[in-house]
C-alpha cells in the first residue's frame, strides 16, 4: 500500500509543472515519498513501466523528458524518494485513477 506516498500526474504542460512544484512543496513538509505519473498512449491493461527509487540512484532514468523534468524539480529539492512511472491509457483521467486504485494511492495531485 502507498497510502503515504504522494501521486502526482504530469505531462509537462504549465499546469502539471505547477503541480509537480506543488508536490514537492508539499512532500517536504509532510516528509513524504513521491510518485511522479506520466500517461502514454496505449491499452490501459498494459503493465505501467516503473522506475523505482534503486532504478533512480543508479541513473536507470526513463526517456520521458515529462518524468525527467519532475525528477530534477524534485531532486533540486533534495528529495530523493521518488518513484517515476509511465502507464498506458487512451484517456489520461482514467489512467491515473486506475493506477491510483490499483497501488493504493489516496493522494492524487493533477495540474
Amino acid at each position: 500500500m502507498n497510502t503515504q506516498r504522494l501521486l502526482c500526474a504530469t505531462d509537462g504542460s504549465p499546469p502539471s509543472e505547477k503541480a509537480v512544484h506543488y508536490t514537492v512543496s508539499l512532500a517536504e513538509e509532510l516528509r513524504r515519498p513521491i510518485t511522479f505519473l506520466l500517461v502514454a498512449d496505449g491499452e490501459l491493461e498494459t503493465v505501467p513501466a516503473v522506475w523505482d527509487e534503486a532504478r533512480v540512484k543508479a541513473e536507470d532514468l526513463p526517456p520521458d523528458k515529462e518524468l525527467l523534468a519532475a525528477l530534477k524539480t524534485a531532486l533540486q529539492h533534495k528529495l530523493l524518494s521518488v518513484r517515476l512511472v509511465r502507464a498506458y491509457g487512451s484517456d489520461p483521467a482514467e489512467a491515473i485513477v486506475a493506477y491510483a486504485e490499483r497501488n493504493g494511492y489516496h493522494h492524487i495531485i493533477v495540474g
